[in-house]
Parts: C-alpha cells; structure tokens; sequence
C-alpha cells in the first residue's frame, strides 16, 4: 500500500524515506514543532520581562515597554533567520556532495 506523500512540512524530509519509517519521521518532526512552540512561548515573555524590569506593564514607561516589545521581537526575527541560514548551509554541503542524503526506498 502506498502511502500518501506528508503535509507541508514534512514533504521535503519525507518524500524519500521508506513507508515503514514515515511513522517516525511524522512523530520526530511534531516533537520539533511543538518543542519549538514551548520554548517559544516560555522564552520569549522571559527575555521580556527581564527587559522590563520585572515591574510589569503597569510600573514601566511606554518608552520602555516598547523598547521590551522590539528587543524581544528582533531576537525573535534573529532566530528565524538564524534557522534560515543553517538550512541553506545544509542544503549546500548536500549539494557539494559533503553529505550524503538519506537512502531512498527501493520500493519505488
């Protein structure tokens, strides 16, 4: 029985593995995600509040709170870009042949 190719972001990584491994490659990339989003949502208030001050909303300026936002969104954006950059370093030692890419199924 042939398996359907998996959503979005599990094509690229899944289209060449066997069906027997597609299991562990799904369960592997929703472990990612969602390790992604907790530490997301944990770290990002932390690097706020201690922007802040740790006096809260109420006992900062404007100024200030929004110095907090920025500074946390940038490290944010910062991250993303930082992902982007080790996936095309990737993707280019596989090209140059410095890595080899996982076997495909015989299957097929």
């Amino acid at each position: 029985i042939e398996m359907e190719k998996p959503g979005a972001s599990g094509s690229l990584l899944g289209g060449n593995q066997q069906n027997e491994h597609r299991g562990l490659l799904s369960g592997l990339l929703g472990l990612s995600r969602n390790l992604g989003f907790m530490t997301g949502a944990s770290v990002l208030p932390l690097v706020f509040a201690s922007l802040s001050g740790g006096h809260g909303l109420i006992g900062n300026s404007t100024q200030a709170i929004g110095k907090a936002f920025s500074i946390t969104f940038l490290s944010a954006a910062g991250l993303c870009v930082l992902a982007i950059v080790l996936a095309l370093l990737e993707k280019s030692s596989l090209e140059r042949g410095e890595r080899q890419p996982l076997p495909q199924s015989a299957e097929r």
